[in-house]
Order: structure tokens, then sequence, then C-alpha cells
């Protein structure tokens, strides 16, 4: 799902979270902003993620209005009353190269999550009711 604001974002895990039951799960994976690739994209080459809706191959993924870190969707579930139980890289397993299969070992790391792998999972477990 795209969002135009952050407050979109906000009102959207809201709304998972009244319909997780208590105990419940919500999994969540989305491009890490942080990832070197990403960063070089930005400080190298002069690319910028773009919040205008433009869609184009060129920068980014042409998909995504918004980028989070781990961090900022932790801090988001927390509020919500959740409790984070997975922060980890998201690898793609379909090339099985043994990088990715390394990458995938490894995803939990904190330095292959937060800066090697261009996507993330978080799952976190519905505390509060």
């Amino acid at each position: 799902t795209n969002f135009s604001s952050e407050n979109e974002v906000t009102d959207f895990i809201n709304n998972l979270s009244k319909i997780t039951k208590h105990n419940g799960y919500l999994i969540l994976t989305t491009p890490n902003i942080r990832s070197i690739k990403n960063l070089f994209n930005i400080f190298i080459k002069g690319n910028r993620a773009r919040t205008s809706g433009v869609h184009s191959l060129k920068c980014w993924d042409g998909e995504h209005l918004h980028y989070f870190s781990s961090k900022d969707l932790v801090h988001l579930l927390h509020g919500l009353g959740f409790k984070v139980e997975v922060k980890s890289a998201l690898v793609d397993q379909i090339n099985k190269s043994l990088v990715r299969k390394i990458l995938s070992f490894f995803g939990s790391n904190f330095f292959v999550r937060e800066f090697i792998s261009s996507n993330l999972l978080i799952i976190g477990k519905k505390e509060k009711k």
C-alpha cells in the first residue's frame, strides 16, 4: 500500500491494531532507506527519494512514496501496543547465490539488517487491548 503522508501510515497501522486480536501478529515489509545501496543512490548518484508520487524507475523503485528504517517502524508499532519480536533483513531467495544465503542467515544482525539489506521484515505481537 502506498501512503501520501506519514499520518496515513500511522492511521493504517492504528486500524490494523484495532482489528488485530490480543497476542495476534502484524507482519510488515518495506524497502530499507538506510541500505548502503539506497544511501549510495542518494549521496553519490544524486537520486533522492521522492514523495511527490513521481513514478520513475530511475528514481528508486517507482512505487513507494515514503521510506522507513527499522527504527521508524519499531517506534510506530511500540506506540500502538505491539511488542516487536522480529527485526530482520528480507533477502530475496529467488537467486540462491551463496551471498544471498549468507545474508539470509545473518538477517537479524544489526549491520546486515540496517545497511546491507534493501528490504526489512518487522513482526510485532499485539500486547495491549
